[in-house]
Parts: C-alpha cells; sequence; structure tokens
C-alpha cells in the first residue's frame, strides 16, 4: 500500500461514490481526528473524560510510556481501520 495523506476529493469526484455516504465518511475522519488530537499527550484528561486507568498500566509497562499511550490513543481513534491488521509494536 503506498503510504500518502489521504485526498478525500479525488475519492469525491467518482461517479459511484453518494454525497450522503462522502459526507458520513468524512464527518467519521473528522471525528476520529478530534478525538485522537483531544487526548494525544494527555493522558490525565483521557482518564477523566473516558473513565478508564490507563496511566498506572502503562507506566508499568514501559519507561516511556507517554509515546505508547499516543499511539493507543492514536489506534483506538482510527480502531476499525487498524481492526484485523497485525500490530507493528
Amino acid at each position: 500500500m503506498e503510504l500518502k495523506p489521504l485526498n478525500l476529493e479525488e475519492w469525491r469526484q467518482r461517479e459511484f461514490v453518494p454525497e450522503s455516504v462522502f459526507n458520513d465518511i468524512r464527518n467519521r475522519i473528522k471525528g476520529a481526528c478530534e478525538f485522537y488530537l483531544r487526548y494525544r499527550n494527555n493522558p490525565e484528561l483521557f482518564e477523566k473524560e473516558m473513565n478508564v486507568s490507563i496511566i498506572e498500566k502503562l507506566r508499568k509497562e514501559w519507561h516511556n510510556w507517554e509515546e505508547h499511550f499516543d499511539r493507543y490513543v492514536f489506534r483506538l481513534a482510527f480502531k476499525s481501520i487498524y481492526s484485523g491488521e497485525r500490530s507493528e509494536e
């Protein structure tokens, strides 16, 4: 798979994509990005708003747990894309 930035306009111009489907996909991607941007580098806010305890677990497993937290939040934001795919970790 070629690595490149997402270009929804290119995809939108294809005739088989109804406008409603395009808008739904765009909104879902936007929501996932906003989720990631809100919580990346902010594990305390994530724990508070998501009502989970992740910091202590990460601290026990990795000395550089902040890096792992950001990766965790990214994969959580885009979990449907990463489901079934082998982790590189």
